[in-house]
């Protein structure tokens, strides 16, 4: 019996492998092809066996008897590779060991919606998120030293410092990874594909094929009705509801304990000062719900903190939205609801979506305060960010005569061939 082709998707958490979920599926379903996931570097308490359903296994790099990227690719034997825009060095050890064996790859942007350069301001926010990041990676995966190592002894090392180091302090993490050699690029937009040429990349490795995983979320969606979800939460349908989403900030070595407190009360005490009005605090998956409970005060009202209905579930049934700096704000979008991003630090990249007036921004508690209470009761700034955020999200999401199945399909199978 002929053995089918395999597809290897590198996955570093489970929000990962939900993106890269959808073109899974229709390499599965169309392309008769056999899918694994590699699991390069779980989270506590989140797998990645539920983010993709159980519809297809997931390798962990432990599993393997050489923790080695090219070993694994050895190993499995997969006809293409695809790596998403979760940037670390795993990415960039399979990506450069498919090279050396000639297996395409594919970079599947997902999440990053804002590509641009970082400015000098933020570099140094950079190097500790990178030290933080290098704390991280170490202590858990010995592979990572195997994998330098073994890739050196075919030519080139995955890293290559001072020149690395300077391209991780000032370029976006994934044209870090399109430069790095991945054969295929699937953006957005063009406005992404711009970027990426004006990054020195080559115009026929990228593939402008929309956002994979939001079009697919949103043919899918089957939400609660509001008073259900209303009476779960005990939200009064008489009162203004403002949504928070919170960000894995920490986690991701941007911001300390002390910061994340401080950008927490901030919107809880930005929104106490608007009457008739509740917060909801939707919890990042990678967080835990309890730290931010313990930022409350003792019997404090006015807020709920939840992590039992997803940010998707609340979003389309919500009057406002706040993030810091999340993906989700395309869904709010999409939901013509009015978005504010909170800058408190100043250490958000430059955001294209308050540059072209689809987004407030507030760098303080004072400026978010009043973003709030315009979005609630002037009804003309309101239907003004919700028209401009149409009009975003025309730039951002391309639409294509063919069907998105049919597009990515052919850019893959043409890639096996």
């Amino acid at each position: 019996m002929k053995q089918k082709n395999k597809a290897l998707f590198v996955a570093g958490s489970a929000q990962v492998a939900e993106g890269l979920l959808p073109v899974a599926e229709i390499l599965s379903e169309k392309a008769d092809m056999d899918i694994i996931f590699i699991d390069s570097l779980s989270y506590s308490g989140v797998e990645i066996e539920k983010a993709v359903q159980k519809a297809f296994p997931v390798h962990k790099i432990t599993e393997y008897s050489s923790n080695n990227a090219y070993d694994i690719l050895k190993t499995e034997k997969p006809k293409i590779l695809i790596v998403p825009d979760d940037f670390s060095i795993v990415e960039r050890a399979f990506v450069k060991a498919s090279k050396k064996l000639g297996i395409p790859s594919v970079l599947v942007i997902i999440y990053n919606i804002f590509l641009g350069e970082i400015s000098a301001k933020h570099k140094l926010a950079r190097v500790w998120k990178l030290i933080h990041r290098l704390k991280f990676y170490v202590p858990r995966y010995s592979f990572l030293i195997n994998t330098l190592m073994k890739i050196n002894k075919f030519g080139e090392a995955v890293i290559t410092p001072p020149i690395d180091l300077y391209r991780m302090l000032t370029k976006c993490e994934s044209l870090m990874l399109g430069k790095f050699g991945c054969t295929k690029i699937l953006v957005p937009s063009h406005y992404q594909k711009e970027v990426f040429k004006l990054k020195g990349i080559r115009p026929n490795r990228i593939e402008v094929v929309g956002n994979i995983y939001f079009e697919k979320l949103i043919s899918k969606r089957k939400f609660s009705k509001t008073k259900k979800i209303l009476s779960r939460l005990n939200l009064k349908p008489s009162k203004k509801f403002v949504l928070f989403a919170t960000s894995d900030d920490v986690g991701g070595g941007t911001w300390s304990k002390t910061q994340q407190k401080i950008n927490f009360r901030t919107v809880l005490n930005a929104v106490k000062k608007i009457n008739n009005t509740e917060l909801v605090v939707s919890i990042h998956p990678k967080e835990e719900i309890e730290t931010y409970r313990g930022y409350l005060e003792k019997d404090e009202k006015g807020v709920i903190v939840t992590d039992e209905l997803p940010t998707l579930q609340l979003i389309p049934i919500c009057d406002a939205f706040i993030a810091n700096y999340s993906t989700i704000t395309l869904f709010a979008l999409l939901n013509k609801k009015p978005c504010i991003m909170l800058n408190l630090f100043g250490d958000l990249p430059s955001l294209p979506v308050v540059d072209r007036g689809a987004a407030l921004e507030a760098r303080s508690g004072r400026e978010l305060a009043s973003a709030i209470k315009m979005v609630l009761r002037d009804r003309r700034s309101r239907q003004v960010l919700i028209e401009n955020g149409l009009r975003f999200l025309e730039e951002y999401q391309s639409s294509s005569d063919e069907g998105l199945d049919e597009q990515i399909l052919n850019i893959l199978s043409s890639l096996v061939r």
